[in-house]
C-alpha cells in the first residue's frame, strides 16, 4: 500500500468549518481506515508514516549492523 500525504494545508479549518462541517470527523476516519487496511507492505511519502527509523534500528540489530551507502 502506498499512501500519499493525508494532511491539511496551512490555514484550512478542521473545526467549525461552515463549508465542510464534518471535515474533522472525515479526517480522523482517514487515519482509522489506513490503520485498518490489511497491507503487506506500507510505504509512505515520509519515513515517519511507517516508523522507518525504528524499523531500520531493528534491522541493524538483527543483521549485526547494516551499512548505509
Amino acid at each position: 500500500m502506498i499512501v500519499g500525504s493525508p494532511n491539511v494545508d496551512p490555514g484550512y479549518k478542521l473545526v467549525k468549518n461552515p463549508a465542510y462541517p464534518v471535515i474533522a470527523d472525515d479526517f480522523t476516519r482517514t487515519f482509522e481506515t489506513l490503520a485498518a487496511l490489511p497491507a503487506d507492505l506500507f510505504l509512505g511519502a515520509h519515513g515517519a508514516y511507517f516508523g522507518m527509523e525504528e524499523k531500520y534500528a531493528r534491522l541493524q540489530k538483527r543483521a549485526g549492523g547494516l551499512r548505509r551507502s
